[in-house]
């Protein structure tokens, strides 16, 4: 059965890039992200 749920959230206290955060989110996650969805803040070539 697929659903769509919230696996990881982060929050900061600074105003640090969303594409510098992306990557760390990303790994932090025990199984292959097929479909990641974020605002134009996560554009970054890294991340694509």
């Amino acid at each position: 059965m697929k659903v769509n749920a919230i696996l990881n959230l982060h929050m900061t206290t600074t105003r640090k890039r969303d594409s510098q955060i992306a990557p760390s989110l990303i790994k932090r996650n025990p199984v292959n992200i097929d479909i990641l969805l974020g605002d134009k803040g996560y554009d970054d070539q890294k991340i694509r």
